[in-house]
């Protein structure tokens, strides 16, 4: 019973970690003349 009740909350976690979305962060990305690498983005959530 406990293996049964294990196997079916692992099934459950799991499947819900797989619909789970990623927010997309949109950014710019440059590369000065020296070769450093900058990502730019705009966080307008707080004053």
């Amino acid at each position: 019973m406990k293996k049964w009740l294990f196997m079916v909350s692992a099934g459950i976690c799991c499947g819900s970690a797989s619909f789970a979305q990623t927010k997309q962060i949109q950014f710019e990305k440059y590369t000065l003349a020296n070769g450093l690498t900058v990502i730019l983005h705009q966080d307008k959530s707080a004053p």
